[in-house]
């Protein structure tokens, strides 16, 4: 009989069909003390360019932005909401943020619009890490709308 390598999920599948009462966790931790799995092997969506430089020397104000995204607990309201924030640089001070139960493509860019408009930005690097809102199409699309602002990826 040939030898078939199967997941701890299907194998968990299986024991479940043959009247079994194991969870899958159960079955996982088992097959990891045995060595019976492998390595998960993880395919990227495409391609993302890493970090192109660290440091930063802004020469004048509102030429570098950055955009970050950080989830944080709001004590008297017992929730918790992620916080959108545009950084200027030079300055070290928030141009805008947004505090949401979830961030979307669209927040980001109406933020980001809205703190080109309030401090009349014409040109500027955006920096941004590889989180899905800031690496969207829709958010690509809206940088090279503007023409001037250059985006560049943090780690």
């Amino acid at each position: 009989m040939e030898f078939v390598d199967y997941g701890y999920i299907k194998v968990s599948e299986y024991l479940k069909q043959n009247k079994y009462n194991i969870n899958k966790k159960k079955v996982y931790r088992l097959m990891k003390e045995n060595k019976l799995l492998h390595r998960q092997r993880i395919k990227p969506v495409f391609d993302r360019k890493f970090v192109q430089f660290r440091k930063v020397a802004a020469d004048k104000p509102f030429s570098f932005l950055e955009m970050d995204i950080k989830y944080v607990h709001i004590k008297g309201l017992h929730i918790n909401v992620f916080l959108l924030t545009i950084l200027d640089i030079f300055l070290r001070m928030a141009l805008g943020y947004i505090a949401k139960p979830s961030i979307t493509k669209k927040d980001t860019v109406n933020l980001l619009d809205s703190v080109i408009n309030k401090y009349y930005i014409k040109s500027a690097t955006v920096r941004n890490d590889n989180g899905s809102q800031f690496i969207a199409g829709y958010t690509r699309d809206y940088l090279k709308e503007k023409g001037g602002l250059t985006p560049v990826l943090l780690e």
